[in-house]
């Protein structure tokens, strides 16, 4: 691969590791201390033990590397090694050849059997590993293939680290759960439950429903569950206790146009929860979208954005509403907070001229609002 430097990773005995994270390190000029990564994540030696990354082309100048095993036998725990570019050593001269001494971790078997709270077995349940501690602080990622369970809700994983392992369990008809087993261990029997639920309507601020969106819920950063709002209401099922995050999507098509609500709550073990949603009231801005000749642009597409937050053309900023204009060129933005906006359209010739902007002061209802795009655009 031309416009790239080689680092080639290899054990005790040169033979080539597959698997071994390499990363960039960025050492500081003055204490020379070489612990910051570059990046978040590092590349993985591929089946000859090497990565060829034009990140590399510069390592002379931009510090060092760390060299960590792979997960499969144990990651930090079973070797990681700094390597400092040598002095003097010329660019061009070939892959760089680390060598770093592993030791593979003990392993033992993992086994279980997962069961409903009546005591029947679970068949098709996903059981993944999601890290093992070894000793009092060692721990890595496992990249042990998820297992799943048997008939008679039977799960095993040949061969893990010995120490102590997290699991994330999931089943479509349960509540997920994460337990933390220890191995090797007695065969033990994993309970999951059908969790808790939450039904409702999701409504305007009007109390009227919305039809056009989407409700999921989020956990540490892990979707549990998704609902659209069918008529106007939405059914999540199989929801773990704890702290959660809701998050409610409408589509363009809304009356409330494409905008996100987020809503933080907390569920207890098994409730079965019967409540709406209502949207916020806040302040509704209206007007005209027009070409620099004054004639209106219809079925212009329009964004709103709190004055201060930076928008990408391609991405859906969280606290961003778009409208789309009427057959007139008529908009509306309906129950915006309070406070300072930007409104920007035509979005559809974002990449063919410049947009039209509006800053304004949305402290009450206003109608006839005039965005004049900067010049025509062609669809």
């Amino acid at each position: 691969m031309p416009g790239c430097r080689v680092v080639k990773v290899v054990d005790g005995k040169g033979k080539p590791i597959v698997g071994a994270e390499v990363s960039l390190l960025d050492c500081d000029a003055e204490t020379q201390d070489c612990s910051n990564p570059i990046l978040s994540r590092g590349w993985l030696t591929d089946r000859s033990g090497r990565v060829c990354r034009e990140e590399l082309m510069d390592l002379d100048q931009r510090g060092a590397l760390e060299i960590i095993a792979p997960d499969s036998i144990g990651g930090r725990c079973a070797g990681v090694k700094h390597w400092r570019h040598p002095k003097g050593l010329r660019r061009g001269t070939g892959p760089i050849v680390v060598k770093l001494d592993v030791a593979p971790l003990p392993t033992a078997r993992l086994e279980g059997r997962i069961v409903s709270s009546d005591g029947r077995p679970i068949a098709g349940a996903t059981i993944a590993i999601e890290s093992v501690v070894v000793g009092d602080r060692c721990s890595f990622g496992s990249d042990e293939a998820p297992s799943t369970s048997s008939a008679s809700g039977q799960f095993s994983f040949a061969a893990v680290a010995r120490g102590k392992a997290t699991l994330q369990i999931n089943h479509a008809d349960f509540a997920p759960r994460t337990i933390s087993a220890a191995v090797p261990s007695e065969p033990a029997e994993i309970v999951l439950n059908e969790g808790a639920s939450w039904e409702g309507r999701m409504l305007d601020p009007d109390r009227r429903p919305i039809t056009d969106c989407k409700v999921s819920v989020r956990a540490g950063g892990t979707v549990l569950a998704v609902s659209p709002c069918s008529g106007g209401r939405f059914s999540l099922r199989h929801l773990p206790a704890g702290e959660m995050e809701v998050a409610v999507r409408t589509e363009e098509q809304s009356p409330l146009g494409a905008r996100m609500l987020t809503i933080k709550t907390g569920i207890v073990g098994n409730e079965h929860r019967v409540r709406d949603v209502s949207w916020p009231k806040g302040v509704t801005l209206g007007g005209t979208i027009v070409d620099q000749n004054g004639t209106p642009i219809p079925e212009a597409r329009l964004s709103a954005l709190p004055r201060g937050l930076d928008r990408l053309p391609s991405e859906f900023h969280p606290k961003e509403v778009v409208v789309r204009a009427d057959g007139s060129g008529h908009f509306t933005f309906r129950h915006l907070t309070s406070g300072p906006w930007v409104i920007e359209g035509d979005l559809r010739g974002v990449l063919k001229g410049k947009l039209g902007k509006l800053d304004v002061e949305a402290l009450t209802d206003r109608e006839g609002l005039r965005l004049v795009v900067p010049r025509p655009q062609e669809y």
